[in-house]
């Protein structure tokens, strides 16, 4: 069969994102590779692990495997009760602060040798700003109600493209679910976004037809 490249987009949806693995193994038998791919929450785990070189079934065996309680940090005030952990989920808007999902993904991705978005930049497209990293992750900035493609809106926290971090990438767009804490980035609180979907890739669409 001949192997034919696709640009893959995956949705968000929280634990709809572990059938990702076994849609992607599917393509992969058919004959299709990604060339660039995109995503975002559960969607850019998803994404972030193809873009690094995981194929279908490594991404298979990694959600089989996955520790997803522990996932789950204890909020730092769960030994105060309930309304103390209210407090926390008020202030930190999330209740888990995400260091344990941080740490798999980093360690997900050391596994392929790659770490930031500078190691995901694209060869076959250095001039293209739209394609110049293999992944790109659809977030929402959630101090200026807007949303961000990264790691091509990274300037706008203040950060060379080249330099984020790919797993922190991640981490952040995991916080608008509201299960982990919002981290700041210069003075912006964290990033997410379930809903960006839809509007970025109309977004995409739009700006091809004007291109």
């Amino acid at each position: 069969m001949d192997e034919q490249l696709a640009d893959l987009v995956f949705e968000g949806g929280g634990v709809k994102g572990i059938g990702l693995a076994g849609a992607f193994a599917q393509l992969e038998q058919r004959g299709y590779r990604p060339r660039c791919v995109a995503g975002t929450s559960a969607g850019a785990i998803t994404a972030a692990l193809v873009a690094a070189g995981y194929t279908g079934q490594e991404l298979v065996k990694a959600v089989e495997e996955m520790p997803f309680e522990q996932f789950c940090d204890e909020p730092r005030l769960h030994l105060l009760g309930p309304i103390a952990e209210v407090a926390e989920l008020l202030s930190k808007r999330g209740l888990h602060s995400g260091n344990f999902f941080l740490q798999w993904m980093r360690e997900m991705l050391a596994a392929k040798g790659k770490r930031t978005f500078g190691d995901l930049r694209n060869p076959a497209a250095p001039d293209n700003a739209k394609q110049q990293h293999l992944l790109q992750v659809i977030a929402s900035d959630l101090t200026e109600h807007s949303m961000l493609v990264l790691p091509r809106d990274a300037q706008l926290l203040g950060i060379e493209p080249d330099d984020l971090e790919a797993e922190g990438a991640e981490d952040l767009d995991a916080e608008a679910t509201g299960d982990l804490e919002a981290g700041e980035l210069d003075e912006n609180p964290g990033l997410g976004g379930d809903d960006a979907f839809d509007e970025t890739a109309e977004t995409e669409d739009s700006e091809e037809e004007d291109g």
